[in-house]
């Protein structure tokens, strides 16, 4: 009976590989000076800062958009409100400002045209600044 064979080759310094100083086969990568330790580190916390940066853009772009549709909604609103009062007799802009209000928003401008319509505009801050939009509501 022959005895197991040993994964040491003979004259190897007791390692698996073949010469001395060879890395053993089947491993993958290659030989790393002590200066480049650490450097996936770095990279991988740049990587990191940089996906946060983005975050942080597309956070606050989201946000402006999401005002934008507030101060849009806001102001038809806000004309469809105070003109449907004016309709009535009722004060047209006090109840534009009041429905403005009530959806976040602060009337900037309110105006009766001969006509019977009402044209309103609206202020919201948003993210980047304030946006206003306008919107006009009536007969016509």
């Amino acid at each position: 009976m022959t005895p197991p064979r040993s994964p040491v080759r003979p004259g190897t310094g007791g390692r698996a590989g073949g010469r001395p100083g060879e890395r053993a086969a089947g491993r993958a990568g290659s030989r790393t000076s002590p200066a480049d330790r650490g450097s996936g580190t770095a990279l991988v916390l740049a990587l990191a800062g940089a996906v946060l940066a983005v975050a942080a853009v597309l956070a606050v772009a989201g946000g402006s958009v999401v005002a934008a549709a507030r101060a849009s909604t806001a102001a038809d609103l806000a004309a469809l409100a105070g003109a449907a009062a004016a309709l009535v007799g009722d004060a047209g802009c006090g109840t534009a400002g009041a429905t403005a209000a009530r959806n976040g928003a602060q009337v900037v401008s309110c105006v009766v045209v001969v006509d019977g319509s009402l044209r309103v505009s609206v202020r919201v801050t948003a993210p980047t600044g304030d946006l206003v939009r306008h919107a006009r509501a009536g007969l016509r």
